[in-house]
């Protein structure tokens, strides 16, 4: 099964989404599922896990600027479903309220189920 995850922040950053993004990416991989994983991150290039990772450039930053950061959403919105479009996943996981934005979008869009 193919699955995409799509989570606010991941590794190296570390913290309780982060982790627990990686454990089911990880257990899920196990069970012989192809797992994708699309997060925001400051670098993009950084692979911490043999996931198939993909990483936009977009500051996540507390102190950003209300203005910066309702872009840099949408941004992030605009090609996690591009992403997902090209994946064709069979499902796709949501880590946050957030992130169920998009997930909801590909639903409508190209019928993709998503939790």
């Amino acid at each position: 099964m193919k699955i995409v995850i799509i989570a606010t922040h991941y590794l190296p950053h570390v913290g309780g989404l982060e982790l627990a993004t990686f454990h089911l990416a990880k257990e899920l991989d196990k069970q012989h599922n192809e797992v994708h994983i699309i997060t925001p991150s400051p670098d993009p290039n950084k692979n911490t896990t043999p996931i198939h990772m993909h990483r936009y450039p977009i500051h996540t930053y507390p102190d950003e600027h209300p203005i910066r950061a309702f872009i840099d959403g949408l941004t992030f919105f605009k090609k996690t479903v591009k992403t997902i479009k090209e994946i064709k996943p069979d499902i796709i996981h949501a880590q946050n309220i957030t992130n169920s934005i998009p997930a909801y979008i590909a639903w409508k869009k190209y019928h993709i189920p998503y939790t």
